[in-house]
């Protein structure tokens, strides 16, 4: 073999290598581009936890997609919302991050806005559990409780990976849903759906015990339940209390117990409640229901 030829294959043995290494490269560029959030089961695995903790003092925490998750959770809004838009710009996959922008967009009544981020998340990961609580609730606050029911067992059916939160907040989901079902249905079906609708709560305890959330949903239907089954104003009133006290800026938790004092005759300070709610959010579901005594949410 000559020393021309011998040359000639090692020269292209590298410009092959070289563009091998070249067009990798680029892949890993595009790639890094379009990266997703590979890593949110550990995220919300960690998320749960901290919930479970009641750990509201999420600004000393370092990792940003928990820290911008803690401050959605406990309704800080503003911050949520920074970080999550700082977590699209650097990885636009980012799922953590889409599931926080389409429950910004539900909480500020954008329904529409919500379900295509929705959209746009279950097309990276069908397999993100709490979209579908996402959709269940979206669907609920526009009183389209069949619709809900169905994204919350949608919710339950994930087994892997298995949040917490999520199935957590499905099971407060389906509560709320057969509590309102409950009301507008008959004798027998109130008792067919009354030991589902404790079912559901004592599932999202046994998940996060003594969180807001379940704090409030169990709250909820002491207080709407007819006494003849579980309905109990005294604990309805120390679950909502306790789940105000944990999330404060939740404006659906002064509403309710808004409408508690209420039934007690405390009309002064059921007034100040719904002050603190209108001011949290005045164009708050809940809040106009009650407000207009359109009563979809039984708040009558």
């Amino acid at each position: 073999m000559s020393c021309l030829t011998f040359n000639l294959k090692i020269y292209t043995r590298c410009a092959v290598s070289t563009l091998l290494l070249s067009v990798l490269l680029c892949v890993t560029h595009y790639t890094a581009a379009q990266t997703v959030d590979a890593s949110w089961i550990d995220t919300h695995t960690v998320y749960s936890q901290l919930i479970r903790m009641n750990t509201s003092h999420y600004k000393n925490i370092d990792d940003q997609r928990l820290k911008g998750l803690v401050a959605l959770y406990y309704y800080d809004d503003q911050t949520a919302q920074r970080i999550f838009k700082e977590l699209l710009d650097h990885t636009p996959g980012s799922v953590s991050a889409l599931w926080g922008i389409a429950e910004l967009h539900r909480r500020a009544h954008r329904y529409e806005a919500c379900r295509s981020t929705i959209d746009k998340l279950l097309a990276i990961e069908p397999a993100f559990s709490p979209a579908y609580v996402t959709l269940g609730f979206n669907a609920f606050v526009q009183a389209q409780f069949d619709d809900a029911i169905t994204y919350a067992h949608q919710a339950l059916a994930i087994k892997k990976p298995r949040i917490e939160h999520a199935r957590a907040s499905a099971h407060i989901l389906l509560a709320a849903c057969n509590g309102i079902r409950a009301t507008n249905a008959s004798y027998f079906s109130k008792i067919v759906l009354g030991p589902q609708i404790m079912h559901h709560i004592n599932k999202a305890q046994s998940l996060m015990p003594d969180t807001a959330e379940v704090l409030f949903g169990a709250g909820v239907c002491y207080l709407l339940a007819p006494k003849i089954f579980f309905g109990d104003d005294a604990k309805a009133e120390r679950h909502l209390q306790r789940s105000i006290a944990l999330r404060p800026l939740f404006p659906d938790g002064h509403v309710r117990m808004s409408q508690l004092l209420m039934r007690k005759g405390e009309t002064n300070k059921a007034d100040e409640l719904l002050k603190k709610a209108r001011a949290l959010d005045p164009e708050n579901e809940l809040l106009l229901d009650f407000i207009t005594k359109t009563n979809r949410f039984i708040t009558d």
